[in-house]
């Protein structure tokens, strides 16, 4: 009894999961001449539904495939291929057979995927397809053009040989309606679908834009960096789907091959970047043309170097004065604060006044900007930071006082040395900030 409760719940469930699926009709049946598969119909002309050696599954003379072709890609393995086949509708210049099906279980304003293969044949000396296209009648819009020439190419598919195919299209009713159709020559071609079970998949990546942080036109660096991240430019927020994530490509044309690598959206340069959801599980995209762009332009940063003025390197005992100088190389005003700092050194204190004035460093003095500056002191070090910034190809002086301590042997040598902060104000260069000078006592 148990057995066949569970049973019964299997075959419900099972039931339950088919009428929430989308149903779309396979493109295989029995060989026949002017006939569709089951779930299809015939809209123009005579369709078939061939073998893999026959149009239309006929045996007669003038109906075999030249050159011969193999299975459909769909086909199960234990399937006769002779007494099987696929779709097939003839195709020349005067126009081609059209058959249609209906996708029902749709769910309007969802993205979906249908894959499927398709080939060009020819029975005898005669001609090739040499278009297949399968597209949206009703409930929905798109359709997929597949070119065909002997020996393929760029933008073609080679004959007789089955090329795989997926059509994307946005539902707007629960009901869609497919049609394969194609284009020939002269001579009169074939043209064959393979749509197999499970052929269409739903997409979750929805239908919105990537929401950029306004304004989107424009990104810019923020120094030192040289680059920008471009997830950066991305409003925070809930994807549309759990698998969904946000790709970027320098196309506005989504091309899966193209997603950006995580190394170069962490570290983009100059150009224009396309942002689009995609769903990872259902390998789609939101949309087919994306609207989020950000316009990367990147600004050059600073470069700061300093250097160190003092009247002399013998220092009696009577207290020195000495300036740093910082200069931006650049031509590019500092960002933030341009912090530094000097060494203590053994047998010498130096000190520093916090408002602005002279310092005894060459004849009349050099004026000081140390009022721009916030100072602070552990065991090591004397550390100042700016208030302001350093111009473009301008510099800033900060004044300091050393004096040897009492006490301390003549001939006594140490260096000061003054080094900027890496990256600090923004600066580009790390290589040129450090600038040491040696000092004795008398």
């Amino acid at each position: 009894m148990n057995k066949i409760f569970l049973s019964a719940i299997a075959i419900f469930l099972l039931a339950l999961g088919h009428s929430n699926a989308q149903l779309l009709q396979d493109s295989h049946g029995d060989p026949c001449v002017n006939c569709v598969p089951s779930g299809w119909t015939i809209s123009a002309y005579q369709p078939s539904i061939s073998n893999i050696k026959y149009l239309g599954g006929n045996t007669s003379a003038g109906t075999t495939w030249n050159p011969a072709i193999l299975p459909p890609p769909t086909f199960e393995a234990c399937l006769d291929p002779l007494a099987n086949g696929f779709l097939t509708i003839m195709a020349n210049y005067l126009g081609a057979a059209v058959a249609q099906t209906t996708i029902s279980n749709l769910t309007p304003g969802r993205k979906y995927k249908i894959h499927y293969n398709v080939i060009s044949l020819r029975v005898g000396n005669l001609g090739f397809g040499t278009q297949a296209k399968l597209g949206l009648v009703s409930g929905g819009s798109g359709i997929n053009v597949t070119k065909f020439q002997p020996g393929g190419g760029p933008g073609f598919g080679n004959v007789s040989t089955w090329i795989p195919q997926v059509l994307e299209f946005t539902a707007t009713g629960t009901t869609a309606v497919v049609a394969f159709s194609g284009e020939g020559g002269q001579l009169t071609g074939y043209l064959g679908l393979d749509i197999g079970h499970s052929a269409i998949s739903a997409c979750d990546a929805g239908l919105s834009q990537v929401a950029l942080i306004q304004p989107i036109n424009k990104g810019t660096n923020k120094c030192p960096e040289a680059t920008v991240n471009l997830n950066d430019f991305v409003v925070a927020g809930t994807p549309p789907c759990p698998s969904c994530v946000v790709v970027w490509q320098q196309s506005q044309y989504h091309s899966e091959p193209l997603n950006l690598t995580d190394a170069h959206i962490a570290a983009a340069g100059d150009g224009q970047y396309f942002a689009f959801w995609y769903d990872k599980h259902n390998s789609c995209f939101n949309t087919d043309l994306s609207t989020s762009l950000v316009t990367v332009q990147i600004s050059d940063c600073p470069d700061l170097s300093p250097s160190l003025d003092i009247n002399a390197i013998v220092v009696t005992e009577a207290s020195k004065d000495f300036v740093v100088n910082l200069f931006e190389n650049s031509g590019v005003p500092t960002s933030g604060a341009v912090t530094f700092r000097i060494n203590k050194v053994g047998g010498f204190k130096i000190t520093y006044p916090t408002v602005s004035g002279v310092s005894d460093v060459f004849q009349g003095g050099t004026p000081n900007q140390n009022s721009n500056w916030t100072f602070s002191e552990n065991a090591s070090y004397i550390t100042a930071s700016s208030t302001t910034p350093i111009p473009a190809k301008g510099k800033a002086v900060v004044g300091f006082t050393i004096k040897p301590n009492e006490g301390v042997t003549p001939g006594t040598g140490q260096n000061i040395k003054a080094t900027l902060i890496g990256k600090t104000g923004g600066d580009k260069d790390s290589r040129n900030n450090a600038i040491v000078t040696s000092i004795s006592t008398n």
